[in-house]
């Protein structure tokens, strides 16, 4: 499934609060797949999807267009002790 697609859904979650308005098939799979991913969840009292951290943050990193800091992994060392 293209990307423009899951970038579509999630604009449609932050506008309307549903993956699509339509309920055809591919609707169903991108609900799917949003939720799979945990970019949206559904709120049982209101009914509605909302978007969850990760997926405003994919969102909002769509929308920016800047490259995505690379993580960083700090190496462990045990102390180093001296004779006993």
């Amino acid at each position: 499934m293209a990307d423009d697609e899951l970038y579509a859904a999630l604009e449609n979650v932050e506008r309307t609060g549903d993956i699509s308005g339509s309920h055809d098939p591919r609707s169903a799979v991108m609900r799917s797949r949003v939720e799979r991913e945990h970019l949206a969840t559904r709120d049982d009292e209101s009914g509605r999807y909302v978007l969850t951290t990760t997926g405003r943050q994919r969102l909002m990193g769509r929308h920016a267009q800047r490259p995505r800091p690379r993580d960083v992994v700090t190496p462990f060392r045990r102390p180093v002790r001296s004779g006993s």
